[in-house]
């Protein structure tokens, strides 16, 4: 069951996700998350970019990008990077959330969250 959730601006091209899960750290899987799209194969479907795991608060990330945090926590925040264009609703284990209505960018995830362009 996911406790919170935001969608947000976080450029012209990207939205920043953040969820906070009911769940053990160790059974979420970022990589079952998807935005259908249905002129794409679903395995060709966006997934989460740049996945990172927070602190409870959301204030800062509790270990590197890409990795799992070493020690388990409950509920786990996760925080994750969509590409903006055509993103409508975002699948995941938990339900669908929706994408259209971004808010604007907290001022903790300013500075909690690493962000890279793609090549």
């Amino acid at each position: 069951m996911v406790k919170s959730f935001g969608c947000y601006k976080y450029n012209r091209k990207w939205l920043l996700v953040e969820m906070l899960i009911d769940a053990n750290i160790f059974e979420v899987k970022p990589g079952k998350f998807a935005v259908p799209d249905e002129k794409l194969n679903e395995r060709d479907w966006q997934v989460p970019y740049m996945e990172q795991w927070l602190n409870e608060k959301g204030t800062k990330r509790i270990c590197d990008v890409y990795s799992r945090p070493k020690v388990n926590s409950h509920p786990c925040r996760i925080a994750f990077f969509i590409y903006r264009e055509d993103s409508k609703i975002l699948r995941t284990p938990y339900g669908e959330f929706d994408l259209t209505n971004p808010q604007r960018l907290p001022w903790r995830l300013r500075f909690a969250v690493k962000f890279s362009k793609l090549d």
